[in-house]
C-alpha cells in the first residue's frame, strides 16, 4: 500500500529512480534524492546470487529422474514453475544490475 499522488506509466529514461521488484515484474519510483548506487548494486547483487542458489536447488530437483517419475505431477508442475519465475527474477536482476553500472 502507498499514498500516491499520481502514477504513471513510463518508458525511457530511468535516471533519478529506485527500482524494486515484486515478484517477477520490476517497478521504479522516482525520487528527488540522490540514489547511492554502490549500495544498490550490492543489495542486487545479494539477491541475484541468492535468486541463482534457489533455481540452482530447483534444476537439481528437476534433473533427478527418480523424483520427476515419483513425485505427483502437480509438485512436478509447481517445481517447473518456480524455475521459470526464478529464471525470470534473475533476468530482470540482471538487466536492473547492468541499467545501474552501464
Amino acid at each position: 500500500m502507498a499514498f500516491l499522488s499520481n502514477l504513471e506509466l513510463a518508458e525511457g529514461d530511468l535516471t533519478n529512480t529506485v527500482s524494486f521488484l515484486v515478484g517477477n515484474d520490476a517497478f521504479y519510483l522516482a525520487i528527488d534524492q540522490e540514489v547511492d548506487v554502490e549500495a544498490e548494486v550490492e543489495k542486487l547483487a545479494a539477491e541475484l546470487a541468492h535468486a541463482q542458489r534457489f533455481v540452482e536447488g530447483i534444476n537439481r530437483k528437476l534433473s533427478n529422474e527418480k523424483f520427476v517419475q515419483n513425485a505427483h505431477p502437480d509438485v512436478v508442475a509447481k517445481e517447473r514453475q518456480k524455475y521459470e519465475d526464478g529464471q525470470a527474477r534473475i533476468k530482470s536482476l540482471e538487466e536492473t544490475l547492468a541499467r545501474l553500472k552501464g
